[in-house]
């Protein structure tokens, strides 16, 4: 083998490394950013739920407020344009 073949292979097996390294995340705190979880009936806050029109079952809706006793406020879209057109910064959808 060649003396550029065996670098080309060296250098391609760190890249290679490299990639698969920098994929590996971080479980500590600190990468979780600044968010608390918290336990059912600590939450200080209702939830705001955007989805696509007729897409989510309206009983899971009613479960998930009786279990986690949070109002959920439900947004609909009925296509991709007018959700990205109401989510934007500054969007009047």
């Amino acid at each position: 083998m060649s003396a550029m073949r065996k670098w080309i292979r060296i250098v391609a097996l760190l890249g290679i490394l490299s990639v698969v390294a920098a994929s590996c995340g971080s479980d500590s705190e600190e990468a979780a950013g600044d968010f608390k979880q918290c336990d059912a009936g600590e939450t200080d806050g209702d939830l705001a739920f955007f989805n696509w029109s007729e897409y989510m079952d309206p009983d899971l809706i009613a479960a998930f407020q009786d279990e986690f006793g949070v109002a959920v406020t439900e947004d609909f879209y009925p296509s991709n344009e007018e959700m990205f057109a109401k989510i934007s910064p500054g969007g009047t959808g």
